[in-house]
């Protein structure tokens, strides 16, 4: 695979356990495995215990430059990215694990500006990028999530994207994607219970009731109400009475 203005990309096919498969050199010196016949698993490494989650890719994004930093699901999409000159990076570990101190600590060293996490289009792919984004700007990055297009279907990522729009229109189909929002509708106002605290009695009952009010909630609802009462607090939102 050659992408434009970067290293070749090289990547083996082999057969891993009777499975079909192409063999992903990291630059951590322990290769990744994708599995390309469907099954469970779908990736592995191939020793185990040497791989860890990492920015797979950010050399090249590196070398291309520019602003923003995508990250997005997986070893293709990253290699779609570089294909048509976007800077991109996976974790190589899935939507769902959350980066250590070491690679946060590269993509904050990275020289990028912006950080936009673009993961695919079901629930694990909404999740995993909202977590991702609290994570990058609890580590005093500016990440943001952004939605991939309704057409490309169920499960569809940023290498779909590419084959829909080729190489010439990536890079402006990624800047147009809007903003990933949750389904907070029912998130409740975090500070709510404690506006009309008076006496110790009250605060005992605005806590319970601010345990009830977002007990429902699920990983998600609960870090945006915690991002919420955060905010409030440094705008002196929280008027007791």
């Amino acid at each position: 695979i050659v992408a434009k203005d970067t290293p070749n990309i090289y990547v083996e096919a082999v057969t891993v356990h009777d499975r079909p498969a192409l063999k992903i050199p990291t630059r951590l010196g322990v290769d990744r495995i994708k599995f390309l016949d469907g099954r469970a698993p779908k990736v592995m490494w191939a020793e185990r215990g040497k791989g860890r989650a990492h920015p797979y890719g950010l050399t090249r994004a590196q070398r291309i430059g520019g602003e923003t930093l995508y990250i997005v699901n997986g070893e293709p999409s990253v290699w779609a990215c570089s294909q048509s000159n976007v800077p991109a990076v996976c974790t190589a570990a899935g939507e769902g694990v959350a980066l250590g101190p070491d690679a946060l600590a590269e993509l904050a060293g990275s020289g990028f500006a912006k950080l936009a996490v673009v993961y695919d289009r079901d629930q694990a792919g909404r999740d995993g990028a909202h977590k991702l984004v609290l994570a990058l700007r609890d580590a005093g990055l500016d990440a943001r999530a952004l939605e991939l297009p309704a057409r490309l279907g169920p499960g569809g990522d940023v290498d779909d994207l590419h084959r829909l729009v080729g190489d010439t229109g990536l890079v402006r189909a990624l800047a147009e994607l809007p903003e990933l929002r949750a389904a907070l509708a029912a998130v409740p106002d975090p500070l709510e219970p404690l506006r009309h605290v008076k006496d110790a009695e009250s605060l005992e009952k605005a806590l319970r009731d601010l345990k009830a009010a977002t007990g429902h909630l699920d990983w998600i609802g609960r870090q945006v109400c915690r991002e919420r009462a955060i905010e409030a607090l440094k705008a002196g939102d929280l008027k007791v009475t």
